[in-house]
């Protein structure tokens, strides 16, 4: 695999077994020379549309994926959109786009001044040698996140960043010929994109899950279709924690779980390694500026084991590897810290650095230096004496209480560690100054089963006065964003309307 072309490297799949299943979903599986006849057919339309962005309305078929490499052959740009966030989100990303058409293949309502895509005799024509060259410093995708003004933000990844990652991760991944891997996240998120085209690249089948937000039917797909590997949101293990599945999984052909995008809870992790012992478990970490993933880690029992009962972190992996580089700077970012377990600002340099923003051309947290591009992650985190990495949360989790520095994460894990508490969220809302607050969804719905009383006395073994939450606010379940994980802000608001009506 040495080509530097992804579609070099699908057509050499597709060529070397053209009937191989490649891609399914709830309703259809189709081979590599049916994925390849409907991705020409896609690029034919795409190739008569003047502008050369194209947004895509995704859905959980195999169109989507389809869709996605037309876009690579028409050498179109592919904004992929989930059809779940709120209209008015979506208005604001397409306003920042120059388009002339979208591809509504999740069938929302579009607003009145965008055309869709009419595709005109779809499937009919046979397949195609892919002749045109593209260089690796194109665009290759434009992935929209929040933004902190209230303008979600696009991060415009090219050819060559997103190929870097996938190279880079194909030596963890140890696929066989008997894996498939599951897609549980949303195509408007960047895990599944980063599952899709390890997918293609390593000749690796995907399924893609129907129903992720449901733990019973998710986990009745990932049994039926023989699903061996899921990259997703700590959030979406977490559910098939509370809901008590991971029984039901002992028999499937799941072996290896990457989870990324947020903190995977110890203790649920722990669940999977007793119930399940031959289940590898990666630790993942990357921001969507640097193309998806940075690190990965196997996480060992001894990891788990620490941070139980030692209240370590779980690392993330090693960052020294040519393709992936990051370092650690101090608050100001004016001093890079060589020192071992010295907590800064994580920075991550090479090729894997995105091409910014989309329409944003400056931007304090992508710097070019000597033609080397750096990104201030805004996650803070420390190296270990063996230069493992750890992250210990973001800008903006470190508050000062009754003069103190106070790690909100760290009040999270040790709330986490309490069996009646599934997930928790500290926060320190502005009005109430000097007081954390605790949002906590339980294991199950007996409420009544947690006392206020009972929690403080346990986290009084493991954190100061000054560190104890003052105010327990309980919700039936933290919201979750589009992308799986558990949306913070609304969990904070929740909880403090909650609080202020009782």
């Amino acid at each position: 695999m040495n080509d530097e072309s992804f579609l070099s490297i699908f057509f050499e799949n597709y060529k070397k077994n053209p009937d191989k299943l490649i891609s399914s979903d709830y309703i259809d599986s189709i081979s590599w020379q049916t994925f390849i006849c409907k991705a020409n057919n896609f690029a034919n339309e795409f190739k008569s549309i003047r502008k050369n962005i194209i947004p895509i309305i995704v859905d959980r078929t195999v169109n989507t994926p389809c869709a996605i490499v037309g876009c690579m052959l028409a050498k179109k740009i592919f904004v992929p959109i989930s059809s779940e966030q709120p209209i008015n989100r979506i208005k604001k990303i397409l306003d920042q786009l120059d388009i002339e058409y979208i591809l509504n293949l999740g069938n929302i309502k579009l607003p009145n001044n965008y055309s869709k895509i009419e595709l005109q005799n779809f499937g009919k024509n046979p397949p195609k040698v892919f002749t045109s060259s593209i260089k690796g410093s194109e665009p290759l995708y434009i992935l929209f996140t929040s933004g902190s003004t209230g303008i979600p933000k696009g991060v415009l990844v090219s050819h060559e960043n997103l190929l870097n990652t996938i190279k880079w991760s194909y030596s963890y991944q140890k696929w066989n010929d008997q894996d498939i891997v599951g897609i549980t996240t949303n195509f408007g998120f960047d895990i599944s994109l980063f599952d899709l085209f390890s997918s293609l690249y390593s000749d690796i089948p995907h399924y893609i899950v129907k129903e992720s937000k449901d733990p019973f039917q998710s986990t009745k797909e990932i049994i039926n279709n023989n699903i061996t590997s899921i990259f997703s949101a700590p959030s979406f293990f977490s559910s098939l924690v509370k809901s008590n599945l991971i029984d039901s999984l002992k028999k499937s052909s799941l072996r290896q779980i990457f989870s990324g995008g947020d903190f995977f809870p110890p203790a649920h992790i722990n669940e999977f390694k007793k119930k399940i012992p031959k289940l590898e478990i990666y630790n993942v970490w990357g921001p969507t500026e640097t193309s998806i993933v940075n690190t990965m880690h196997k996480i060992s029992v001894n990891d788990i084991k620490n941070a139980l009962d030692k209240k370590k972190d779980i690392p993330i992996g090693i960052t020294y590897h040519e393709r992936m580089s990051c370092f650690i700077v101090n608050d100001d970012r004016t001093k890079t810290i060589s020192k071992p377990n010295q907590i800064g600002e994580i920075v991550v340099s090479g090729d894997s650095v995105s091409l910014g923003y989309f329409k944003y051309e400056e931007n304090k947290d992508f710097i070019i230096r000597n033609n080397k591009k750096f990104f201030y992650t805004n996650d803070k985190g420390y190296f270990d004496n063996d230069f493992n990495l750890y992250i210990t949360g973001r800008v903006g989790f470190t508050i000062k209480i009754s003069g103190y520095r106070v790690n909100l994460k760290e009040i999270e894990s040790q709330v986490e560690a309490y069996p009646l508490v599934h997930q928790a969220i500290a926060f320190n809302p502005k009005k109430y100054k000097n007081n954390i607050f605790i949002a906590l969804e339980l294991c199950n719905k007996e409420q009544s089963n947690l006392k206020f009383g009972e929690l403080r006395s346990f986290l009084r073994k493991s954190l100061p006065s000054y560190m104890i939450p003052k105010h327990m606010v309980i919700i039936k379940e933290l919201p979750k964003n589009i992308n799986g994980k558990i949306d913070r802000k609304l969990s904070e608001n929740n909880a403090l309307e909650i609080f202020e009506n009782e």
